[in-house]
């Protein structure tokens, strides 16, 4: 990978951010938004590289796109969009299924132990409110959350999906608080309404760099 290359998709997606933050409204509602993930998956299949990793994580950015058109460009289909980001959380976890050399049925067994425990617990929280966005949604984010955790144990050998993992959690996070006030309640001066009120988008402001670094990932090693 030459690093002209990544200069230049840097610089392009930088421009993007830009406008996504500061001046989102030039153009139609989510145009710069979904354009920039778009660009990340150009470069991804502009930049193969011959790995398990590359293959799975290029699935993953498919599914990402696939659940951004549907969020972020026409904003109509929240449960669809949901489904194809949990897809992709399935890829990002398969890259880590791939990257455990042992203790495989284990990681495994305690990923489904994790995603049933979060399930549960949406269920007292949410209670007779639940439906079937909640249970996609939990099941994303439980997924979101495990493979970060276990991407932050292999830190040292692939710090850039480690952090684009985090980046995602925080942005998942504020989409789930923005989205909750159906099942709960945020009183008008806690920290979680000052920051989904905050004069810029934070939930793009860690979403297109998580996007960005998941990517790169798969050219460290080329």
């Amino acid at each position: 990978m030459k690093p002209n290359k990544i200069a230049l998709f840097l610089l392009v997606e930088l421009v993007l951010y830009i406008f996504i933050l500061f001046v989102p409204n030039v153009l139609p509602s989510g145009v710069f938004h979904f354009t920039s993930i778009v660009v990340c998956l150009l470069f991804l299949l502009l930049n193969k590289v011959n790995s398990k990793k590359w293959n799975i994580i290029l699935i993953g950015m498919i599914f990402t796109v696939i659940a951004d058109y549907f969020l972020t460009l026409r904003g109509t289909e929240q449960l669809l969009g949901t489904i194809f980001f949990a897809f992709a959380q399935l890829m990002f976890g398969l890259v880590l299924h791939v990257q455990e050399l042992t203790y495989k049925r284990r990681f495994l067994i305690a990923r489904l132990v994790f995603v049933l425990i979060f399930l549960g617990i949406s269920y007292i929280v949410v209670g007779s409110a639940i439906d079937v966005l909640v249970i996609v949604a939990v099941f994303y984010y439980s997924n979101l959350i495990y493979n970060a955790a276990v991407a932050c144990r292999y830190w040292r050998r692939d710090w850039l999906f480690a952090l684009g993992l985090l980046f995602y959690i925080c942005c998942d996070t504020l989409v789930g608080l923005s989205q909750s006030a159906a099942y709960l309640y945020l009183a008008p001066d806690s920290i979680w309404v000052f920051l989904l009120n905050f004069p810029i988008n934070l939930i793009w402001l860690f979403y297109l760099p998580s996007q960005i670094l998941i990517v790169l990932s798969t050219q460290k090693h080329s």
